[in-house]
């Protein structure tokens, strides 16, 4: 019942500090918004309404989804990792690190994904997969026509 007990607080911690995390952006987002308002006030009377805001609700599936990952991180980390060891400070530090780790393989699996589904590749300007098939090919013609060439010159001599 113990190790229930502890988990569930490794949870609820690990939830808090999702939270917390992006709780920051949240409050600065709402700071610049209103920023941005008082700056459309002084600019004059205008016809066309303010509509820039948090209030579209746009951030609440990054917030759930950094919850997730924070409480993951908790658990994994509280796991793993010795108590003697690391003080709690640091063992904090790596949660955090586990969470951002966690958010660059979603960034990871999302491009994936979507170049899987699309067949393009993102190198520079987007093309299609046989279209580097052929660039691959006409590379490999045209080096073995310099080779050739190079061949014929050297019989020459």
């Amino acid at each position: 019942m113990s190790k229930l007990r502890r988990d569930l607080s490794v949870v609820l911690a690990g939830a808090c500090c999702g939270l917390f995390g992006v709780s920051v952006f949240l409050l600065a987002d709402r700071v610049n918004s209103y920023y941005a308002y008082l700056g459309w006030l002084q600019e004059g009377p205008s016809d066309f309404r303010y509509d820039r805001g948090v209030e579209t609700l746009s951030w609440v599936p990054v917030v759930l989804w950094h919850m997730v990952l924070s409480v993951t991180a908790a658990l994994m980390v509280h796991r793993y990792q010795a108590n003697s060891r690391v003080s709690p400070f640091l063992r904090w530090q790596a949660i955090g690190l586990v969470s951002l780790f966690g958010w660059g393989a979603t960034i990871l699996a999302i491009v994936g994904a979507e170049t899987l589904a699309k067949q393009t590749f993102f190198v520079g300007a987007s093309f299609q997969v046989e279209d580097l098939n052929n660039r691959i090919l006409l590379a490999c013609h045209e080096e073995i026509a310099v080779c050739l060439v190079e061949r014929d010159a050297l019989a020459a001599v």
